[in-house]
């Protein structure tokens, strides 16, 4: 049987694809092995062999890749780049892989388990060894009836948590990309009938919730990141899965579910049994009600005493919370493993965890970690993106403002005790960059709709001293008004921008703050929308010599080496924070896009008199870095929902001119900036928030009671 595609079924649905390989079905071979590619660079090739016995199917779960085959006489090329077919290689075919795009993964199927022997590794002798094979034998598969097949033993009855296992599989490192190989009743305790995986999956969306009467799986997180949740009707566990060398072994009679899935990840499942609907209890009720028909009622007793209740929990709680969290709804359970945290950066961080490690190997393998590829490449990725002509990287947010305002002290366009206009209810650390230069605050009340510096009241703390605006985009909102811009060229004032909270938020479709002064102070804190794996700054501008200051300033006043014009600091962007920052740059308007669907459902759903929701029109230019609701009652509600494990913060309790850091302005007073401080609270917010975290929050908003 020659090379060929092979179409695989498809199977779609809004919480992501479903294609399935089955032996002797869609592959005419048993599957013996099966082996994932991962972390693969962009260009490389692999492969370059043949199999004496072995046969193949080939799957681009994720990317593209061309593979090049050769019978000896012939050779073909194929370009595979889609979930939902792949590509049967009979034995005696020479074989290689080329043109992986960046981070590919591949998955292969083998019909034998890994033989040395089996292998032909070298080009010449693979012709050899075809010339000498005898007339028309590799023109039939060489491959085997399909057998009866053996179940492995265990059953609905007697599995239980215990059983489950997390397996750490094999990884075989190379340069040119990463192998995990896994073999039946070896790696794994059962043969393999079945492989399927699920792609193109929104994030935060659950698959599952299901058991099996008689069929073992092997769940692999390929790519990206999702929980499992774990039932056997008595105890309760959630398992993260988030590595492509590690899997999860799921006995029949267990319940589970896959949560919380990363945008665009990749489940591998691996299972012992071909489909057949009749091995599916997809109801939880159903689950549970044949466990005590198999186990007994004494697993009712036991789930009850389990639950700390009298009363059945599940019947009491099933119509009250999403279907995603049924299987979790046994007393201190449900409580323990269910907290909503303020902000899941290793959730995060684990969506780009395979382009992070490799991107952070790079570095280590250059060699050179300061001042060299990496930061030229994150710098000219950022300005293109923000749409500047230049971007300095530095070591944080608030050395970016105050190199802005520091070189422009030095270019002669700012002197000692001139004022700079600044919203009154913005983080200190935008104020701090003005008095750490010697320069004057002026504080100027925010609109209360918006939370935004007040453009009406811009032009009344304007005096002779005033040489610069200085808008911050605070919560990850467009501050920047055209009455702003106008104020600015009436005056001849510089327009400075705080964009820590706001990278990639717009002003208009095709112009981003960040581009919309004469420079700009960004962040990467690690919580912020693009976050660095520490602390990271820049700045942005369209201005030459802005920006030569800058740079020069930033690295202990130089721009020759040993040649000090300036007295200068240390503030420099390393080669791991700018690597990982340009990975992460790639997926940030798709992560701005889930905050905004977030931010859109918090603005639907909750209805509550005492809780107010600034501007709650939503803005599709806004990037919603955080997402802030004002309440009376504000410290009450915040425990309320820490009693029932949902973490919310406060931007900011104490306003700037309140600080005992400023004592002169202790006594003035900003009566607007005041209440919001007095009253604001940020709920969770984050791209990788689920449905039913949000459902939940919702809830108890909304019956929270005063």
């Amino acid at each position: 049987m020659p090379v060929r595609l092979i179409d695989l079924p498809r199977i779609t649905d809004p919480r992501g694809n479903l294609s399935v390989v089955e032996q002797y079905r869609n592959v005419p071979f048993k599957i013996e092995r099966t082996f994932l590619m991962y972390d693969v660079p962009g260009g490389v090739s692999r492969g370059g062999h043949a199999y004496k016995r072995s046969q193949e199917f080939i799957i681009a779960l994720s990317g593209s890749f061309d593979i090049v085959t050769d019978d000896g006489e012939n050779k073909q090329t194929f370009h595979l780049n889609r979930s939902y077919y792949g590509l049967y290689v009979p034995n005696g075919i020479w074989r290689h892989m080329e043109n992986f795009s960046t981070n590919s993964l591949a998955l292969v199927l083998s019909s034998t388990h890994f033989d040395e022997s089996d292998y032909l590794y070298d080009y010449d002798e693979f012709k050899k060894w075809l010339n000498q094979q005898p007339a028309g034998v590799l023109d039939t598969i060489l491959t085997i009836d399909a057998p009866d097949g053996q179940l492995m033993a265990g059953s609905f009855s007697s599995s239980n948590l215990e059983q489950t296992s997390f397996f750490d599989l094999p990884r075989i490192q190379f340069r040119e990309g990463n192998i995990t190989p896994i073999e039946n009743n070896k790696t794994v305790p059962f043969d393999i009938q079945r492989v399927f995986y699920i792609y193109d999956i929104p994030g935060g969306e659950s698959r599952g919730a299901h058991a099996h009467k008689t069929c073992h799986q092997l769940i692999i997180a390929v790519s990206g990141s999702f929980d499992v949740l774990l039932d056997d009707g008595i105890h309760q566990k959630t398992v993260t899965l988030n590595r492509p060398y590690q899997g999860l072994y799921v006995p029949p009679g267990i319940w589970s579910q896959e949560i919380g899935f990363s945008s665009g990840g990749v489940c591998l499942v691996l299972t012992s049994h071909l489909f057949d609907e009749s091995d599916y209890i997809r109801n939880y009720e159903d689950y549970l009600n044949q466990l005590v028909d198999l186990k007994g009622k004494s697993s009712v007793e036991t789930l009850k005493k389990h639950s700390g209740k009298t009363e059945k929990p599940v019947e009491q709680s099933l119509d009250k919370f999403p279907r995603a969290q049924q299987p979790l709804l046994y007393g201190e359970v449900f409580e323990q493993n269910t907290g909503i945290p303020f902000y899941n950066l290793k959730q995060l961080t684990d969506q780009h965890s395979a382009e992070i490690h490799q991107a952070v190997s790079r570095v280590i393998d250059s060699g050179w970690f300061l001042l060299g590829k990496e930061v030229k490449r994150f710098e000219a990725h950022y300005a293109k993106y923000i749409g500047t002509d230049h971007c300095i990287g530095v070591a944080n947010g608030l050395d970016a403002l105050k190199l802005i305002l520091r070189a422009y002290k030095e270019l002669g366009q700012l002197c000692d005790g001139d004022e700079i206009i600044v919203p009154a209810n913005t983080y200190i650390a935008t104020i701090l960059a003005i008095t750490e230069n010697n320069l004057t605050p002026v504080l100027v009340e925010p609109d209360m709709q918006t939370l935004q510096i007040d453009d009406s009241l811009i032009e009344c703390a304007i005096t002779p001293k005033t040489k610069a605006i200085l808008i911050v985009h605070l919560y990850g909102k467009n501050a920047y008004t055209e009455k702003i811009g106008t104020v600015c060229r009436k005056y001849t004032l510089k327009l400075i921008e705080d964009n820590a909270q706001a990278a990639g938020c717009c002003y208009l479709p095709n112009q981003r703050t960040g581009s919309l002064g004469d420079a700009a102070g960004h962040s990467f804190y690690p919580t912020k929308n693009l976050g660095a794996l520490g602390d990271g700054g820049a700045v942005t501008t369209d201005d030459p010599e802005l920006a030569k200051t800058v740079r020069a300033i930033a690295n202990y006043g130089s721009s020759q080496k040993y040649i000090f014009p300036y007295q200068g600091v240390n503030s420099r962007l390393d080669e791991i924070h700018a690597a990982v920052l340009d990975v992460k740059l790639s997926y940030l308007d798709e992560e701005n896009k889930k905050r905004l669907e977030i931010a859109r459902y918090y603005c639907e759903h909750i209805h509550h008199p005492a809780i107010v929701i600034p501007g709650k029109t939503i803005r599709t230019d806004h990037v919603y870095h955080l997402f802030p609701i004002l309440a009376s009652h504000r410290d009450a509600l915040q425990k309320y929902l820490a009693d029932h494990g949902v973490q919310t913060q406060i931007h900011y309790p104490i306003p700037p001119h309140q600080q005992a850091c400023f004592k002169c302005w202790n006594q003035q007073r900003y009566p607007i900036t005041e209440y919001i401080h007095q009253q604001e609270l940020s709920l969770p917010m984050s791209p990788v928030l689920r449905t039913d975290d949000l459902d939940r929050i919702i809830t108890l908003l909304n019956t929270w009671k005063l």
